[in-house]
């Protein structure tokens, strides 16, 4: 090719052949587009390709919904169908639920309908029928088997967000994947806040998790004792309150011995606690009986087997009558 003699091809923009014919000037680089030719080899009036756009034995039939208008030249078929379609034809919507792309479209696998960019927020699936539990934390979960993606909404645990956490959870939040308690409220502790702190002062404990036992670290409320608080003191301990052993520090009027289980004697008001020796008596008032052994007569008074000091008494006020 030299000068300006034009020299005849064809072309096209998918690099294949056939197309339009052009007429190619390259001294001064015109282009002139002529007749549309429908082949580029053909021996005996068959076609050996055809243009994008068409097929058939003589390329006379037109390809419908082909990607870029590229079909199979023995039957029509679609080599790939346009964005936003699929089927063997080519005619069939991608789901609804597939994400859009940033080009507006939504793209699916030809064969089953998968989408293949993933699903919109909320939905999952092959092809995002399914709905996404409403506990996914933005509604965000997996497209081909459901399980929240970005955890649960507070309250709720598990692959799918369908199990509750725990009763006793601080601010009703758990471990996405074993509904362990971020923290608890307060008087209750254990991986699932489950456990109490049961008769502890101002509600304080710590879990040994490998002794499986609670200790109360700022004591016991009134009227319990021992490290988990969860042994009753003594009633007989004065104040209710007792040693973490169970002993009393003191005991009730009338009542002596390690936790105040032991009487004190019947004329004694207090004793002294380990050895039950009497401090304080209680206060004797003398009650006259008619029915008793006549000892002494006196100016027709009556005296009464009594102690000696009672005796003396009463016999003095007979003297006195």
């Amino acid at each position: 090719m030299h000068g300006d003699t034009p020299s005849d091809f064809t072309i096209n923009k998918w690099g294949g052949f056939g197309g339009v014919k052009e007429r190619v000037y390259p001294t001064h680089n015109v282009v002139e587009p002529t007749a549309l030719v429908a082949t580029t080899a053909c021996v005996r009036s068959v076609c050996t390709e055809c243009v994008y756009g068409w097929y058939g034995t003589e390329c006379t039939e037109e390809c419908q919904g082909c990607w870029y208008g590229k079909c199979v030249k023995e039957d029509g078929r679609c080599v790939q169908c346009q964005p936003g379609y699929h089927s063997n034809d080519c005619n069939v919507p991608c789901p609804r639920g597939c994400h859009v792309s940033s080009d507006g479209n939504r793209y699916c696998d030809r064969h089953t309908g998968r989408c293949l960019e993933g699903c919109a927020p909320g939905r999952w699936g092959h092809q995002c029928q399914k709905q996404c539990s409403g506990k996914c934390e933005k509604s965000g979960c997996l497209q081909d088997v459901g399980t929240c993606l970005l955890g649960c909404i507070d309250g709720w645990f598990g692959q799918l967000c369908d199990e509750p956490c725990p009763e006793n959870c601080l601010d009703n939040r758990c471990n996405f994947f074993r509904g362990h308690c971020d923290f608890c409220k307060p008087g209750f502790i254990g991986e699932k806040c489950d456990l109490s702190c049961t008769n502890c002062a101002d509600n304080a404990c710590t879990y040994n998790k490998l002794l499986s036992s609670i200790r109360c670290t700022k004591g016991c409320v009134r009227g319990w004792t021992g490290v988990d608080c969860l042994t009753r003191c003594s009633s007989a301990c004065a104040g209710e309150t007792c040693n973490t052993d169970g002993s009393c520090q003191e005991c009730r009027n009338g009542y002596h011995g390690y936790k105040c289980t032991e009487k004190c004697t019947d004329d004694c008001l207090t004793c002294e606690k380990n050895s039950g020796l009497c401090n304080k008596r209680k206060e004797t008032h003398v009650i006259l009986q008619t029915h008793v052994k006549q000892d002494v007569t006196s100016h027709g008074c009556v005296t009464m087997a009594s102690p000696h000091w009672v005796w003396m008494v009463l016999t003095i006020y007979c003297l006195l009558q």
